[in-house]
């Protein structure tokens, strides 16, 4: 198992800032956030993110975009402009020599569209696999479910999610076991159930009614009963990601430390 730091975690700093402070707390993976005012295409000095990261040892990820995109939309202008925004995206973590995207499936509006908006999201996430041509692994991450009747997220509800993976075998899977909290699915039980397909974790702590990103004490997840099994699979990275409007910089490494320490 490897200990690292989402810098969601500290979205108030400036990018390379966040780079700097997660790596020289002595973390072994860090993921980059995928929107602005963090990593985005357009948005972002790819040659000083190079830069920053060469500096240390560090194995890096990326978290897509899904803000305003949805992989499952049933409307094919909209589907296929966040096929080539999310392409985009993969073409940056190539450049920045990441090892994982996380992506979001993406959602229906009514349970009736779940099925069309799989078939949606499983032609996006297959050009995407196809556009990172084996350099970088594709994931799809686990989701809340949604009780408004008026959005359901097809990485919500394991028949769904198994549904996509089935049909993009080449797809790895991303644990938040704060979202398997919220769905009353043991995060232990998750990880054991897709195996070795669970590449990445973001890892945080809720009180099991909303996707609190509490730190690692507060709340009703087990984790060390949970880290006792990450720690049995080689290789993957095990991720906070903790609420930045809830929690200052200093107090996010210093979660970030305890967990490295053990």
């Amino acid at each position: 198992m490897k200990v690292g730091l989402s810098t969601w975690s500290l979205l108030k700093l400036e990018l390379i800032r966040s780079i700097g402070l997660a790596c020289e707390s002595g973390l072994q993976c860090i993921e980059l956030w995928g929107e602005p005012p963090h990593a985005y295409p357009g948005r972002t000095n790819v040659a000083a993110v190079r830069d920053a990261l060469s500096q240390y040892d560090v194995e890096v990820s990326v978290h897509g975009p899904f803000h305003d995109l949805n992989p499952g939309s049933v409307y094919r202008p909209l589907s296929e402009s966040v096929s080539r925004t999310l392409k985009e995206f993969v073409r940056f973590a190539e450049k920045i020599d990441a090892t994982t995207i996380t992506f979001h499936s993406g959602h229906a509006f009514t349970e009736e569209l779940v099925d069309e908006s799989i078939r949606g999201a499983v032609h996006v996430l297959r050009g995407l696999v196809k556009e990172a041509g084996g350099s970088v692994r594709i994931n799809v991450e686990n989701e809340i479910l949604n009780d408004s009747g008026f959005a359901f997220y097809l990485g919500s509800k394991s028949r769904w999610l198994d549904l996509i993976l089935s049909r993009v075998p080449e797809l790895g899977v991303t644990l938040d076991t704060g979202h398997s909290n919220v769905n009353e699915e043991d995060p232990v039980r998750f990880l054991k159930r897709y195996g070795r397909r669970v590449s990445h974790v973001h890892l945080n702590n809720n009180h099991g009614r909303a996707d609190e990103h509490n730190v690692l004490g507060d709340g009703t997840f087990d984790v060390g009963k949970f880290l006792k099994t990450a720690r049995e699979v080689n290789g993957i990275c095990v991720n906070l990601e903790l609420n930045p409007q809830k929690y200052s910089p200093k107090h996010v490494l210093s979660e970030a430390r305890s967990l490295l320490r053990g």
